[in-house]
């Protein structure tokens, strides 16, 4: 593996970062390293991951930005990285140019969210609507000077409205992840399903097929 990533890619692989994701709740730390250990030891085309030290993980692990493994490790991991782009919204203050200000929240901060929506169940909805709300807040002050505090609540859906719709529709187009995240979802669980359906590797369709949906046809639209 460290040959064809410096050959191909001319990318040196971080041990540091390289973990074997046991997906078994049953499994401890012990016992799957215990497992691991004897297999990577029989398998001469794994002596490069024994040489490695690769860690090992029961509950989850990032792959390229997007995080797998039970649903408590999930939430966790992305309620984390909400916190962080909440606090980043604040950092912002320092920017003095209203445009610009805006600007940043929209493809920066909210931005950030919106990779994790496209890469996570919508049971992770309520992290996106803190920062949802979070960047709304900051437009609100941004533009009211703090005078939108005295906002009717029928007022502030108003502006909710405003803020998000599209910019041919009159508003600021600062998409909610809230929202966004469960049609981002299904439209990359689509593109797997079609990629699959199209696969032409040495694997067979079917064999993925029957992993990602058992009995069903991905190529029928009635599926």
């Amino acid at each position: 593996m460290k040959k064809i990533l410096k050959a191909d890619l001319d990318m040196d692989l971080n041990v540091s970062k390289f973990n074997v994701f046991f997906p078994d709740t049953s499994f401890g730390l012990d016992t799957a390293r215990s497992a691991l250990d004897p297999a990577v030891s029989a398998d001469p085309s794994l002596a490069d991951l024994a040489a490695m030290g690769a860690g090992v993980s029961t509950d989850g692990m990032r792959v390229a930005g997007v995080p797998v493994g039970v649903e408590a490790w999930l939430k966790n991991f992305v309620a984390k990285k909400a916190r962080l782009v909440i606090t980043d919204v604040a950092k912002l203050d320092v920017v003095s140019d209203g445009l610009i200000h805006t600007q940043m929240l929209n493809f920066c901060q909210n931005a950030r969210m919106a990779f994790l929506g496209r890469n996570t169940p919508p049971l992770l909805c309520e992290f996106m609507s803190q920062v949802d709300a979070t960047i709304v807040e900051m437009v609100y002050r941004l533009g009211t000077g703090g005078g939108h505090v005295y906002w009717t609540p029928h007022l502030r859906k108003f502006a909710n409205m405003k803020i998000q719709v599209s910019h041919f529709r009159g508003g600021f187009r600062i998409t909610p992840n809230t929202d966004s995240a469960i049609l981002a979802l299904y439209s990359a669980s689509c593109a797997l399903v079609v990629w699959m359906c199209n696969h032409e590797g040495t694997r067979p369709t079917t064999h993925f097929a029957d992993a990602w949906a058992p009995w069903l046809d991905l190529a029928s639209t009635d599926s």
